[in-house]
């Protein structure tokens, strides 16, 4: 922040007169929906209003899918409520005061079609991602390395929704991370002299006076 409540951007400066909560209207699948943002700056220098993606998805518990050149917007319900079309490097949306009617611009509704598609699409994902039967090993990995046994107790008991074990036999070897992240120091990786003749290299240890 610089003097004056200035912020020094890229290609300048802006000024921030303002922090507060502010409701705006988009429209999807013919739907008029009322959005509401927190900690919204107000820039009254700025041309254009900035959404970020980040804090749509950690505090508002969405998350986006980007291709096809836009980016859809999906709530906590698993359904599509925003569509943004890709312009450069950015994403725009249609936003809309909270009063008044909304104009119909062309193309400003969003491919309904293509929203589904990657409704389903994610939807398919996440139903195959929470049903997946994988060994003891990968779950194993999947709980940031937990003991095998209490991995094994955790299936047999049923305390883990959509937890399936399909074997719970451990591979071959065992789990490299588990062994580095349990060592005090790291292995003498340069040390690749070896000697080879009879008392080419003696240690002796003297203990007491000399």
């Amino acid at each position: 922040m610089g003097k004056d409540g200035e912020t020094v951007a890229k290609e300048g400066k802006f000024t921030i007169t303002g922090i507060g909560r502010v409701n705006k209207r988009v429209v999807f699948d013919g739907r008029t929906i009322t959005l509401s943002f927190k900690d919204v700056m107000h820039t009254p220098d700025l041309s254009h209003n900035l959404i970020s993606i980040g804090k749509l998805e950690t505090e508002g518990g969405c998350y986006s899918v980007f291709g096809g050149g836009r980016v859809t917007f999906i709530n906590r319900d698993q359904r599509p409520f925003l569509q943004g079309q890709c312009v450069g490097t950015m994403y725009e949306v249609n936003i809309y005061p909270t009063t008044g009617s909304i104009p119909l611009k062309p193309n400003a509704l969003p491919d309904l079609p293509a929203a589904q598609a990657t409704y389903s699409s994610v939807k398919a994902f996440a139903m195959c991602s929470h049903n997946c039967p994988s060994t003891i090993d990968t779950w194993h990995r999947r709980l940031s390395h937990a003991g095998y046994g209490v991995v094994e107790r955790m299936s047999k008991w049923n305390l883990v929704d959509g937890m399936s074990v399909t074997t719970y036999k451990q591979g071959p070897g065992s789990c490299e991370d588990c062994i580095m992240g349990k060592q005090t120091c790291r292995p003498f990786d340069d040390n690749e002299d070896r000697e080879e003749h009879v008392l080419d290299c003696i240690e002796r240890q003297v203990l007491g006076k000399q």
